[in-house]
Order: C-alpha cells, then sequence, then structure tokens
C-alpha cells in the first residue's frame, strides 16, 4: 500500500513537471512574441527619432547655407559697385576681365548652391512627410485598441502565468507533502520496541506491557491510512483550486471579448448611422436632380410649342404677304390696262394739234410704249401706272401700309418711302395745275413721267428685297422650330 501511495505520488509529480514544462514553453513563446512586439514598436521609435536628429542637422545646414548665400550676395553687390565706381572714376581697366570671370564663377557658385538649396529643400519636404506618416502611424497605434491577436496573446500570457503559479504552488506543496511522508515512514522503519528495565516500577511496566506491537502497528496503519486521506483531498482541493483558477481565467477572457465585441458594435452602429445619413442626403440630391429635370422638360416642352407658334404666325404672315401682293398685282393689272386706254385716248387728243408736233409725239409715245410693254411683273406693271396721279398716290399709301404691317410682324426695321417717290408726289401734284396746252409742256411731262418711272423701280427692287428677307426668316424660323421639335425627341 505504501509503494503504491508512492508510485501515484511519482507519477503526480512527473506529471506536474511535465506541464510546468509545457506552460514554461508556452509563456516563453508567447513572451518571445510579445518582446518581438515590442523590438519592432522600438525600431519604429528609433527611427523617428534618427529622422528628427536628420531634420535637426538639414535645417541647420539649410541656415548655414542660407548664410553662405547671403555672404556670396554681398560679395556681389560689393564687386559691382566697386567696378560701378571704378568704372565712374577710372574708365575700363585692364582687370575688368579678371573681376568679370570672377563674376561668372561667383555667379556659377551661386547657381549651384540655388541647385543644391533647391534638391535639400525636396529632401526636406519628403523627410517631413515621412515624419508626419511615422507619427500619424505611431499615434494610430498607440491610440488604437490591440488587435483580436495580440489582446488574445496577452490573455493567453496572463492565463498561462496563473496556470504557472498554480502549478508552482501545488508542486511546492506536493513536495513538502512527500517530505513529511518520508519522513513518518522514516520514523515508522526506525521505531522498534525496547527491552524492559530493571528497578522500574510496575505500574509503568504494566503499561509497557500493555501496549503490545501489534496495537501500535495497527495505530500506526490507522494514522497512515488518516494521512492518504488527507494527501487525496489535498489533492482534490488543488485540483478544485486550479479549476476555480482556470474558470476566473476564462471568465476575465471572455469578459475582455465581450467588452470588445461591444466597442465594435457601438463602431459599427455608429458607421451605419453615418451611412444611413449620407445615403439620405443622396436621396435628397437624387429627388432635387429629378425636379430639375422635370422643370427642363416642361421649359423645352414649352419652347417647343411656342416655336411651332411661331412658326404659325410666320406661316400665316408669309400667306397674308402672299394673298396682299397678288391684290397688289391684280391691282396694278387693271391699272396698266387703264393707262394703257387713257394713252391711246391722248394720243388721240393731241393728234389734232400739229401734224409735225403729232409726229414728234408719236414717236415719242411709241418709245415709251415700246420700252414699257414688257412681261406681266410686280415692277413692269409699277412702272407702267405712272401715268395717273391719283392712283400712283393709292399705290404708294397701300404699298407704306404693307410694309408697315409686314414689320409689325416681323418686328424688322421698317423700310422708308423713297425720297423719289415724295419727290413723285410732290411733282404731280404741281402738275395738276398745269394744262396740255403746247407739245414742249407735254414732252417735259413726259421726261418727268420717265423720272419718277425710275424712282419707282428703284423702289420696287427695295420691296422685292423685303419679300426675299421675309422669306429667309420664314425659313430659318422653320429649321429653328426643326431643331426644336429634334432635341425635344432626343433630350441627349
Amino acid at each position: 500500500m505504501e509503494l503504491a501511495t508512492y508510485e501515484g505520488i511519482r507519477t503526480e509529480n512527473r506529471l506536474l513537471r511535465q506541464r510546468v514544462e509545457c506552460l514554461e514553453q508556452e509563456s516563453a513563446s508567447l513572451a518571445d512574441r510579445l518582446i518581438d512586439k515590442q523590438v519592432a514598436l522600438a525600431q519604429e521609435t528609433e527611427k523617428l527619432i534618427n529622422l528628427t536628429h536628420d531634420m535637426s542637422s538639414l535645417r541647420e545646414l539649410h541656415s548655414e547655407i542660407k548664410k553662405q548665400l547671403e555672404e556670396a550676395y554681398e560679395t556681389v553687390r560689393d564687386l559691382t559697385s566697386k567696378r560701378a565706381v571704378d568704372r565712374l572714376d577710372k574708365g575700363v581697366q585692364a582687370d575688368d576681365a579678371c573681376m568679370i570671370e570672377h563674376i561668372q564663377t561667383l555667379q556659377q557658385e551661386l547657381m549651384q548652391s540655388q541647385v543644391r538649396e533647391t534638391d535639400q529643400e525636396l529632401l526636406i519636404k519628403e523627410l517631413k512627410n515621412r515624419i508626419n506618416e511615422l507619427e500619424t502611424a505611431n499615434k494610430r497605434l498607440k491610440e488604437a485598441p490591440p488587435d483580436n491577436c495580440v489582446a488574445s496573446i496577452q490573455e493567453d500570457l496572463i492565463a498561462v502565468k496563473m496556470r504557472e503559479a498554480e502549478a508552482n504552488l501545488s508542486l511546492k506543496e506536493v513536495r513538502q507533502k512527500l517530505v513529511d511522508l518520508s519522513n513518518d515512514w522514516k520514523l515508522h522503519t526506525a521505531m522498534e520496541l525496547p527491552e524492559p528495565l530493571e528497578g522500574l516500577e510496575k505500574r509503568p511496566v504494566v503499561k509497557e506491557q500493555a501496549c503490545t506491537p501489534a496495537r501500535m502497528k495497527e495505530l500506526e496503519d490507522l494514522l497512515m491510512g488518516v494521512r492518504i486521506r488527507e494527501a487525496e483531498t489535498l489533492g482534490q482541493l488543488k485540483e478544485m483550486r486550479q479549476r476555480v483558477m482556470e474558470l476566473e481565467t476564462l471568465n476575465h477572457v471572455c469578459t475582455n471579448q465581450i467588452r470588445r465585441q461591444d466597442e465594435e458594435f457601438k463602431r459599427l452602429t455608429l458607421e451605419h448611422e453615418q451611412c444611413s445619413f449620407k445615403e439620405r442626403d443622396h436621396q435628397q440630391n437624387l429627388l432635387e436632380e429629378r425636379r430639375r429635370t422635370s422643370d427642363l422638360e416642361s421649359q423645352l416642352k414649352e419652347l417647343t410649342v411656342m416655336s411651332r407658334l411661331k412658326e404659325t404666325e410666320l406661316l400665316q404672315a408669309n400667306a397674308e404677304l402672299k394673298a396682299k401682293v397678288c391684290e397688289l398685282e391684280s391691282g396694278l393689272m387693271e391699272r396698266w390696262t387703264r393707262e394703257e386706254l387713257d394713252r391711246s385716248n391722248a394720243a388721240a387728243e393731241t393728234s389734232s394739234d400739229g401734224e409735225q408736233e403729232s409726229a414728234d409725239a408719236n414717236l415719242h409715245d411709241a418709245a415709251v410704249v415700246n420700252g414699257d410693254r414688257c412681261p406681266p411683273s410686280l415692277g413692269s406693271l409699277l412702272l407702267s401706272s405712272l401715268s395717273s396721279e391719283d392712283d400712283l398716290d393709292n399705290l404708294v399709301t397701300k404699298v407704306s401700309v404693307d410694309i408697315d404691317s409686314t414689320s409689325s410682324v416681323f418686328s424688322s426695321p421698317t423700310s422708308e418711302i423713297p425720297p423719289d417717290l415724295g419727290a413723285h408726289n410732290a411733282s404731280n401734284q404741281g402738275k395738276k395745275k398745269f394744262k396740255f396746252t403746247s407739245p414742249m409742256i407735254i414732252s417735259s411731262l413726259r421726261t418727268g413721267v420717265v423720272e419718277q418711272r425710275i424712282s419707282i423701280r428703284n423702289f420696287c427692287f427695295s420691296l422685292s428685297l423685303l419679300l426675299l428677307s421675309i422669306s429667309l426668316s420664314l425659313c430659318t424660323a422653320g429649321t429653328a422650330a426643326n431643331f426644336v421639335i429634334i432635341l425635344n425627341h432626343n433630350p441627349q
């Protein structure tokens, strides 16, 4: 039985040693990983410190270069001032060439120093950007919570250390228990019953005789059983304590994980709210853009309707103008026929004045009639209707009214009546006072009529130009309306 207890204690000791070795290995690996992380962070900080030192050295170098540049500028100014003074005082001397070379060398050095300064400024900017990046990264690493891997490693390290401490404590207690058991076993093996001594009293002898070896062995066996049960209960107690420690560490780890999950949930909820706000803003912008597009479409439809209305108005105005032109042509045809009849009557009346004068008048009338007998057009009819003064006045007033109406329709500048036509009217009013008494007066009147016909021809030409411009405006309005319709069908 004692050997079995020894074997059980040895196996328990061996298992505890193996467990302690495994825990030491785990703690060593975790400590190495933590040390690597700390070493990397220390290297980053060292790099940052080195960069700050390099920055300070570059700033000092920059200040020194600035000082050198200022000195070089001062020397150049001194040399230029000396050169100006020498030129004013002594004129051009032999050492000007050396001075120029010296100035050129100084200018080259100045350019090189400027190039170096620009390079150093670029290097300083790059180093500043690198320092800012490292500072932001360091700040982010410091402020940001540890990652899940680092946090889990730290928690595992804490748990391993706690288990290691518990195992060491249990190992120490087991060792102490083994020492106690070994001491008890040695006392048990070394204990022997002493022989009865002479001269002793009877009562102690009786007591010693009463304590027989069997009784002592039984009591020792009971004591050993009690101690073994005590050791078992102590082992169970240690196991329970270790289990409680493990559960406490697991509770700690779980609480940390729950805390991190709560923080992550809060962060995700905040990001979700921000995304929802952004989505609402985008939806509002989309609705505004749709309203704008609907407004633009309505405006485009209104423009197309207005263009079609304008087109219809222009077509109506064109039809009215064409009708008026037809009326003018019919009126001029009537006036032309009336003029022909009047001329024939006038030729019959003047034939009684004299044969010679009638011959000259007939020749002149023949020439005029031959010149006036052209194809029946608007210009020829206007030219042939000039003999009747009342009809001419009515024609001028009617043409002016038509021109005014066309100008009001198309909002174009009104065409004024030529001054020759006014003069013609005045001359016609003056002609009414004379009488056809002599062939000289008739010939003068005929020459005046020819001149007035020329002025009316010019007026007809201007009227044809006006009609041409009206037709061109109608064409342009039609093309514009077609373009608006195309845009309406193809808004893109």
